[in-house]
């Protein structure tokens, strides 16, 4: 037992001694990736659609950098900037406009473009895995709604007539023009190549006015590369 014992400890010191890095190094790591988005309540009632319609994920990319420096041997701080595409999907919905008219929309896709700027601390756990937490502010670069859009009629022998159909691609108004999330991840590095998924979680509201209690919400897969 007591050798067990002594042999656990001496796995332990070795991981911690792998884990550790070299105190004092500043290092820049510029990556690129891929966000998962959504928004948090984007939805209609149904009460003035034909049935119920919700949000859904939107893909999206993000790009940037991040400087980082090893404050420990196992506690790194750091800050980046990073430009990040995200908003929010939705299904598609009918809207009765009168008796036997009707407008359909599809591949409806809140476009919200932002500059990040994320502030974190990361932990080392053991050789190349460490864990990181932070607060992310960010701020509206653009935000504009596209989708396709028609118009039709039902006859009396129940034939639908398309009157018209076109895309949408508007200025969306009404979002907040700053936001703050809570961004927390895991990370791998292999010869300084950091593979790295986060979650950001939105903090403070969208939109400007209160018909949606929305927040953002993504998941961000990115590689970068240590310098």
């Amino acid at each position: 037992m007591k050798r067990q014992l002594l042999t656990l400890m001496a796995a332990v010191v070795v991981v911690c001694c792998q884990a550790q890095e070299a105190a004092g190094r500043f290092s820049v790591v510029p990556k690129v990736g891929v966000n998962i988005a959504n928004i948090s309540n984007f939805k209609w009632t149904g009460e003035e659609t034909l049935k119920p319609a919700s949000s859904k994920m939107k893909a999206g990319m993000t790009v940037g950098a991040e400087a980082e420096y090893q404050a420990t041997q196992t506690l790194a701080v750091g800050a980046g900037l990073l430009y990040s595409m995200q908003g929010v999907g939705y299904d598609d919905f009918v809207v009765p406009l009168g008796r036997n008219i009707f407008q359909g929309v599809k591949d409806f896709r809140l476009n919200l473009q932002y500059l990040n700027v994320p502030v974190f601390v990361r932990q080392y756990l053991f050789k190349g895995f460490s864990i990181m937490a932070g607060v992310q502010p960010g701020i509206l670069l653009d935000a504009r709604v596209k989708s396709n859009e028609s118009v039709w009629t039902v006859s009396d022998d129940n034939k639908a007539v398309y009157e018209s159909q076109h895309d949408v691609d508007d200025k969306w108004h009404g979002v907040r023009d700053f936001y703050v999330s809570i961004p927390v991840g895991v990370a791998y590095e292999y010869e300084r190549v950091l593979i790295e998924a986060r979650y950001n979680f939105g903090v403070t509201k969208v939109f400007e006015y209160n018909l949606f209690n929305s927040r953002n919400g993504v998941m961000t897969f990115t590689v970068g590369y240590r310098i």
